[in-house]
Order: C-alpha cells, then structure tokens, then sequence
C-alpha cells in the first residue's frame, strides 16, 4: 500500500507561543483575580501609608523579593500534595523588612516565581497571569497589618505573641483570599 502523499494532507500546525499565550483565565476567575489585585494594591498602599518605610536598604528589598521567589519555586511532596519551603523564607522577611514593604516584596516574589518557573521550564500552553500571581499575595497584608499595629519597626523573636498572631493573621487570610476563588 502506497503511503499517503503529505501535500494532500490536511495540515494541523502546532499553536504558535502567541496563540498559547491567548489561551487565558476564564472569565470569572480572571475577574476575581483583578478584583483581588486592584484590592491588594489598594491594601498595600494603606499599609505604606500607615506604616512608612524608612531607611531600607534596596540590597535588602531585591534580596528578600529573590530568595521569596526562590523559594516559591522548590516544591517537595507533602502526602498527596505538593508543598513549598514559602515560610522559611517569609518569616525571617518580618525580622527584616518593615512592614510596608512586605506585600511588596511579596507581590513581586510571586510574580517573579511565576514567570522565570514558566520561562525556564519553556512549557507550552498559557502562561500564569502577573494579575493571578499578585493575587496570591494576600497573605502578606495580615502579616503587614499585624506586625505594623505591634509599633515596632520589624518584628521581634522577644515577642512571641506577635509572631503567633501574625502566622494566625495569614492562614486566615489565606483561607479567605483562595476561598473567594
């Protein structure tokens, strides 16, 4: 049997990066990840205003917002799931950063986890959303808020209390901001 000749062959090209990058979020969940963005941008610029940062280093702020992203891309089984070393990273950031900074770094942390983890893997199909990555920050405005109420300028291991508040602060956070999802 004679093969088939290509040229008479219906042509099914592979989708283009572009015609991937189209793929996106459907309508109601991108939705609620802008929504959540625009309100967390909202939250980190209450925050900065409450609690200004003062004599930051930038080092400090590259630093942390590297190995938050660094740390978001590890990721380790955990039972039947997956899990990351995130609050290895985070919790020291409260001893380091002032509270104003912390969403940002954040913010930044999962973007930039999101996109250099899509970029480096070069996986086909759509790529994470800057707008889905920021939502994920969330929690940081608990710690923020926690921490910032305290009056001091970063958190203290002499103030157990604080850290323990501010750790509840972010699971609920969490819980409230993936469950509006």
């Amino acid at each position: 049997m004679p093969l088939p000749d290509p040229s008479q062959m219906p042509s099914e090209a592979p989708p283009s990066d572009a015609a991937a990058r189209r793929r996106h979020v459907p309508t109601r969940a991108g939705a609620v990840d802008l929504a959540a963005t625009a309100l967390l941008l909202i939250a980190a610029g209450g925050i900065a205003a409450a609690w200004p940062a003062t004599d930051v280093s930038a080092t400090a702020v590259l630093v942390g917002t590297l190995l938050y992203a660094a740390a978001l891309r590890i990721t380790f089984s955990a039972g039947s799931g997956l899990a990351t070393p995130l609050q290895l990273v985070f919790v020291p950031l409260w001893f380091w950063l002032p509270p104003a900074l912390l969403v940002p770094v954040a913010i930044a942390g999962n973007v930039v986890a999101n996109r250099v983890g899509a970029w480096v893997r070069r996986r086909e199909g759509p790529v994470p959303s800057p707008v889905s990555a920021a939502a994920d920050a969330w929690p940081a405005v608990a710690v923020a808020v926690v921490v910032g109420a305290s009056g001091v300028s970063v958190a203290s291991m002499s103030n157990v209390a604080l850290v323990v508040v501010a750790v509840l602060g972010q699971v609920a956070l969490w819980a409230v901001a993936h469950g509006a999802r």
